[in-house]
């Protein structure tokens, strides 16, 4: 089934049960775009380059879904699916493909050094 975005925005949300995987470390990020439409879909190509992979317990591909969680901790990936939380993300609101690269920079920056060394 296929959602407008209108419809999609008034969806009351299932939940199911999701494993550490996707909430590891309160790093779970909802990004939306158009750039995770399946089945061309460049920015997933762009999480694989970077040793992303997908949440093992995905449930495939949905028509018009242009969500997909991302885990920064875990470096997994969940597709939406229309009417399904898939995990809780952070601030409670999806953010787009840039603001994610942004962020990932950010992190990247960091990645291997000790929490508070900002060198």
């Amino acid at each position: 089934m296929t959602y407008t975005e209108e419809e999609y925005a008034t969806y009351e949300w299932g939940t199911i049960k999701v494993r550490d995987e996707m909430r590891a470390g309160s790093a779970t990020f909802l990004v939306k775009g158009p750039e995770i439409e399946w089945p061309d879909a460049p920015f997933l190509d762009w999480l694989k380059e970077r040793g992303y992979s997908i949440w093992r317990y995905s449930r495939g591909h949905f028509a018009g879904v242009t969500w997909v969680w991302v885990n920064l901790k875990t470096k997994k990936y969940v597709l939406g699916m229309p009417g399904v939380r898939r995990a809780e993300e952070i601030g409670n609101h999806a953010i787009t493909v840039e603001e994610f690269k942004t962020i990932l920079a950010i992190f990247d920056k960091y990645e291997g050094k000790s929490p508070l060394d900002m060198g």
